[in-house]
């Protein structure tokens, strides 16, 4: 059995996932569950030759709670950890273990750990250029409260669904989660999760060009509220009158 899996559910965003797994594999991710929700461009296409063996791709139409489901089924039962992630979420850990090292030392009665973002915005960017997500965004934003702002590696052989952003049933009990030191919270919501010991970096809006595109890819997530105005809240330097329009 694995120690460690990812599972993403993408549509037409190749040209970010070879930054994605270079990444998540350097950070000890072993295997990946690619589904892809129907890209103009198939995505096992755009999996680097490094990465390949490493990777399980899928064609899947559904939404990304479907994608996860799928994903436990089939897949569960191979590995002691999975994260459900985005092409924008990398997992940092702070003191620079393998990510496989940090989940080692949690609590063994945790059902999973809920990580919280910490978001970068467009950092003046209007226009997409060359180059990687990582260091062509570098400045953190402001990210409505009001909003979920996790997501969890979890124990799959536990869950039985999962949400965007955490589980939502696990059998026989509530889902036993903890914050990124290993302190029991009573959920994704709960303000004890916090960016400390690990986090998920996310380059949420990345340019306006990105997230134009974003937007017009649409959301597997039914709950999922792309707007225009959400782009200036996260950037507000750059809104019309404060800069280029």
């Amino acid at each position: 059995m694995r120690t460690l899996s990812a599972c993403l559910i993408i549509k037409d965003e190749n040209e970010y996932l070879a930054e994605w797994l270079d990444w998540h594999s350097a950070a000890g991710v072993e295997h990946f569950y690619i589904y892809d929700n129907g890209s103009r461009v198939p995505v096992g296409s755009a999996i680097p030759a490094r990465h390949r063996e490493r990777c399980t791709v899928r064609v899947f139409r559904g939404t990304q709670e479907e994608a996860y489901a799928a994903c436990l089924t089939e897949h569960g039962g191979e590995t002691g950890w999975m994260a459900f992630l985005d092409t924008d979420e990398f997992i940092h850990i702070g003191d620079g273990r393998s990510i496989g090292e940090y989940l080692a030392a949690l609590p063994a009665e945790a059902d999973g750990v809920a990580l919280k973002w910490v978001v970068y915005g467009a950092g003046g960017q209007y226009v997409k250029m060359p180059g990687k997500v990582r260091e062509r965004f570098t400045r953190t934003a402001d990210y409505p409260t009001h909003l979920l702002q996790c997501k969890c590696i979890v124990k799959p052989g536990r869950i039985r669904a999962m949400a965007a952003h955490g589980p939502i049933q696990v059998d026989g009990h509530r889902p036993r989660l903890v914050n990124s030191r290993g302190q029991p919270i009573w959920g994704i919501c709960d303000p004890a999760v916090t960016a400390e010991a690990a986090w998920v970096d996310h380059y949420f809006t990345r340019s306006l060009e990105e997230w134009q595109e974003k937007i017009a890819r649409g959301s597997c997530d039914p709950l999922s509220r792309r707007s225009a105005e959400l782009f200036w809240t996260i950037n507000p330097d750059m809104a019309p009158g404060r800069g280029e329009t």
